[in-house]
């Protein structure tokens, strides 16, 4: 809730908190921080998030993915997305409808209109 509504250092303290007394972040608490991080552009947060959540072997999911494509594209580092998504791939996920117009979108955002002409 915190991370959709901007607060993300309301929401870091909180995800935080709950490690400090002893609760493990799943897949949907690492893909709300994660989200909550690309939003607000702050890349390294998003990696070191990334980096924490393959370290205690918490897996991704199609939205994990999604948003780390997103993060990455929007800030122009489509090499990095694209790594992502082949990283989805080699995961055994299918990307679906949404993380086929997030890649659509940077294209179009690095690209223009040309590149699909």
């Amino acid at each position: 809730v915190y991370g959709q509504a901007g607060q993300v250092d309301e929401a870091w303290k909180y995800f935080e908190e709950m490690i400090a007394v002893g609760h493990k972040p799943n897949t949907v608490t690492f893909n709300i921080m994660l989200r909550s991080f690309g939003k607000r552009g702050t890349i390294d947060k998003v990696k070191e998030l990334w980096k924490r959540m393959r370290a205690e072997g918490v897996d991704p999911d199609v939205l994990t993915y999604t948003t780390l494509i997103d993060a990455h594209g929007s800030r122009g580092d489509l090499a990095s997305a694209l790594k992502f998504l082949g990283q989805m791939l080699e995961d055994g996920l299918k990307p679906d409808a949404i993380t086929y117009t997030n890649l659509m979108m940077l294209f179009f955002a690095n690209f223009g209109y040309q590149f699909v002409c």
